[in-house]
């Protein structure tokens, strides 16, 4: 697995997320996800801009956890190139 740091835009507003994403590196972090629908883009535009400082790989999701959810399974779209970047990082930890 590969550790990635969720939706940081909603669990971490009020903290300064680079603070953390330097200490969660030392601890093995290797993404951040950048695209989520609770993101706007403002997070989006300051995570990529992260991501890319911290060489961290990009991810994106709809958080979907069943059919009670606002956010449908597959809402979020990711170009081919992060989950190319994504899948290499896996490949490496094994």
């Amino acid at each position: 697995g590969v550790a990635v740091l969720a939706h940081p835009g909603q669990i971490y507003r009020k903290i300064e997320v680079e603070n953390i994403l330097k200490e969660l590196r030392c601890f093995g972090l290797k993404g951040i996800e950048v695209y989520h629908p609770s993101h706007s883009q403002g997070d989006i535009n300051k995570f990529f801009n992260l991501s890319k400082k911290y060489k961290l790989c990009v991810t994106g999701g709809s958080d979907y956890h069943g059919p009670v959810t606002r956010d449908s399974m597959g809402s979020v779209y990711l170009e081919g190139k992060y989950v190319y970047d994504f899948l290499d990082k896996i490949n490496k930890n094994k």
